[in-house]
């Protein structure tokens, strides 16, 4: 009796949530890397975001600064590296003439343009997922380089000839650009490296069970699902977020897997 009622009340916590796109996904046995790799997308700027470009009389007055600024926060680096490049903009806009401006926006960009927000104005927002504060590596640079030159002449170059037009986003909020949430990476970045063979998910689901954040799969190797049980910390708004945003987040706890279906994807049997 105790059992039949703890299942009717775990029906009564579970809720439904809307499927993912994780059906179809197939793993590779000779590419054991995560779908989400660092790619650096070409420079894009909005100006001085979320404030004016300018004054009354001169709409475009420190608009330059901006763009600068941006070009810099584009591929993002270390700490002090940005704490430099913001006292420089804040120089470059106080410059023109008004201090004013210049101290609204230096401290509106320390206050919300760190690398771990969810927004499009991060530090090191070139890339197409969160990246934490450190020193750029060669393979990084050498992305960068490929689009615009050594040291990025082509870029500064194209930036004092005005050619990138400001262009002001509908929102600012940090959107994942891949058509799997970040739970999902922590689910192919554990079963990849044990799979032995091409193996394609045939059914996705995900619910709550109380504050258990879950997600089954179905594999075409296997009859049973697999379910994995993400920690409380874990919900379906935790799985937008970058990984590298919500580090104690998008982990899950437990796995719950068929000793058949394990050794299936083991490749014992």
């Amino acid at each position: 009796m105790a059992k039949f009622l703890l299942i009717i009340l775990a029906t009564m916590f579970v809720q439904n949530l809307q499927a993912q796109n994780l059906v179809g996904y197939t793993f590779s046995v000779e590419n054991k890397s995560s779908p989400f790799q660092l790619e650096l997308n070409p420079f894009a700027t909005d100006g001085c975001t979320k404030y004016k470009d300018g004054t009354k009389e001169n709409p475009t007055l420190w608009q330059h600064c901006c763009i600068d600024h941006d070009a810099s926060y584009w591929l993002g680096g270390t700490e002090a590296e940005r704490l430099k490049v913001d006292q420089d903009f804040f120089a470059c806009i106080k410059a023109t003439g008004d201090s004013s401006p210049a101290r609204i926006m230096y401290l509106g960009t320390r206050a919300g343009g760190g690398p771990l927000g969810q927004n499009t104005y991060r530090w090191g927002f070139g890339w197409n997922r969160v990246r934490d504060y450190k020193t750029l590596t060669t393979e990084e640079k050498n992305m960068a380089y490929a689009m615009y030159g050594e040291n990025l002449q082509t870029l500064k170059k194209e930036i004092s000839e005005n050619k990138f037009p400001v262009v002001i986003p509908e929102n600012y909020n940090y959107v994942s650009p891949f058509p799997y949430s970040f739970c999902e990476e922590e689910i192919i970045n554990h079963l990849s490296p044990i799979l032995t063979r091409q193996t394609t998910v045939t059914k996705f689901d995900d619910f709550e069970i109380g504050s258990t954040y879950v997600i089954k799969i179905g594999l075409d190797i296997c009859d049973d699902a697999l379910e994995f049980h993400f920690t409380s910390k874990t919900n379906p708004k935790t799985c937008k977020q970058d990984y590298a945003y919500s580090k104690s987040m998008n982990k899950f706890s437990e796995v719950q897997v068929s000793n058949k279906c394990l050794k299936r994807i083991k490749g014992l049997k």
